[in-house]
Formats: structure tokens, C-alpha cells, sequence
């Protein structure tokens, strides 16, 4: 879990309080998971149409569910020439922002 940022103060007093300098920290955590996401038949899912994704089952990484979208054909019509792959949060009712910063390992069979 993230501790909440550490707030510091530093006082001077020739500083008039709505100059006086502060400081804060924020100390985040990371956590590492993986999550393999196997499509048989990736040439059948070619054509599907752009913005249509096939997704993974959730899964858990760092107490929090997600999922795996793939657009065989792209999201959007201007990436159509390119698949498309994105981690979404599957979770409900988080308290705290979430940025997932992941790496990607793929083989075609």
C-alpha cells in the first residue's frame, strides 16, 4: 500500500507565511505481476471490424482486477492498419489513482 504523501513545513521567521517554502514527497509502490493471454485462431479474428475486441478472463495484480483488450482490427479507424492492445482496471470502487505501466511479450503461432 502507498503511504499518504509526507507533508513538511519549514518555517522561517523572515518569511511572511504566504511565501514561507514547503516540501512533499510521495512515495508510490510498485507491484509486478503477469498474465498470460493466449488467442487461438489469431488469423480468424482478423476482419473482426474496427473498435471489436476480444477480451481476457480478470486477473489479480497488486490486489486489483484487470483485463486485457485486443482489437485484432484496431480501436479506432485510424489505426486500423495496426492491432490494438490495452490493460483496462476491471475493480471496482477505487480510492486511489492507478497508472499500470506494462510490458508486453507476444508470439504468433
Amino acid at each position: 500500500m502507498s503511504e499518504p504523501p509526507l507533508i513538511t513545513h519549514v518555517s522561517d521567521k523572515n518569511t511572511s507565511p504566504l511565501t514561507r517554502p514547503t516540501s512533499s514527497r510521495s512515495v508510490m509502490e510498485t507491484v509486478n505481476g503477469s498474465h498470460r493471454f493466449v488467442i487461438q485462431g489469431y488469423s480468424l479474428a482478423k476482419g473482426m471490424g474496427v473498435g471489436k475486441h476480444i477480451a481476457s478472463d480478470n486477473f489479480t495484480v497488486g490486489g486489483h482486477q484487470w483485463a486485457i483488450y485486443f482489437y485484432p482490427d484496431g480501436k479506432k479507424p485510424d489505426n486500423s492498419t495496426y492491432v490494438s492492445v490495452f490493460i483496462a482496471l476491471a475493480s471496482e470502487s477505487i480510492k486511489e489513482p492507478l497508472t499500470p505501466h506494462q510490458k508486453f511479450w507476444s508470439s504468433l503461432s
